[in-house]
């Protein structure tokens, strides 16, 4: 275990973020071990702050050990740097107006590894307070494969990469119009996304989702719809849908 620090100011005081690096080696969930092509390892990057005005609680991932890794390391990195950022922010009007209350930023992750078939997902979980009414929260998804290096998009999953996504919305939209859940027209949001919609893989699910009030009212929080093997085992690649048969979500 390793310790960094980084110093930052914020209205004339030094204020330290704590990240804190934990390795843990054969991928990143207890996932089975198998035939590994790459030596796959994340690192959990913890960044933590507490004063009278500010509260930041943020755990991170931070992969190595294969090609690609650097690149989605800045991804997740940029990400949190920028939320860190905005909260830094919100604390600062917070003090300067002498408001009696936090700006607060959390997050986590989870993570689904298939090492025997090359596939890894992990989704990141974000929840900040700025002021107002209510805080918002919000996810960050990445699927890849740790030889190549390859980033996956939605299409890349399936045989089709239109005929795929085209079912996706469709069942989607069915689910929206079933339901008194959404907004009025929710399902025009859909086409926005021209198939290419947020997802991480988690066990045998494909799930896609949608930010706070992207199609539903704030209550309804983040939207999930997750799609199993079996309802997609006519239009997942072969070997997206070997990989994910049968296996448990871990949430």
């Amino acid at each position: 275990m390793t310790y960094n620090s980084m110093t930052v100011q914020r209205a004339g005081q030094a204020l330290l973020l704590l990240f804190v690096m934990v390795l843990i080696v054969s991928g990143c969930d207890d996932s089975p071990a198998g035939a590994t092509q790459e030596d796959v390892a994340v690192e959990t990057t913890t960044i933590a702050q507490t004063d009278e005005f500010l509260s930041i609680d943020v755990q991170i991932p931070t992969f190595i050990g294969f090609p690609g890794a650097d690149s989605i390391n800045q991804l997740i990195s940029t990400s949190s740097d920028l939320a860190v950022a905005e909260i830094m922010g919100a604390a600062l009007m917070m003090e300067q107006n002498e408001i009696s209350n936090k700006a607060t930023l959390d997050g986590s992750y989870l993570c689904y590894s298939f090492p025997e078939d090359d596939l890894y997902s992990v989704w990141i979980t974000m929840a900040n307070y700025t002021g107002g009414a209510h805080g918002i929260s919000w996810i960050e998804s990445y699927t890849f494969s740790a030889a190549s290096g390859k980033m996956f998009a939605f299409s890349d999953l399936f045989e089709d990469a239109v005929e795929g996504p085209a079912y996706i919305e469709e069942k989607i939209t069915e689910a929206i119009s079933a339901s008194g859940d959404f907004f009025p027209g929710a399902e025009s949001e859909l086409s926005k996304y021209q198939g290419d919609f947020p997802f991480y893989i988690n066990g045998n699910q494909i799930v896609v989702y949608f930010s706070v009030y992207e199609l539903a009212p704030y209550a309804a929080g983040i939207t999930f719809f997750a799609f199993t093997d079996a309802a997609l085992a006519d239009l997942l690649r072969p070997e997206i849908a070997e990989a994910i048969r049968g296996r448990q979500p871990i949430v």
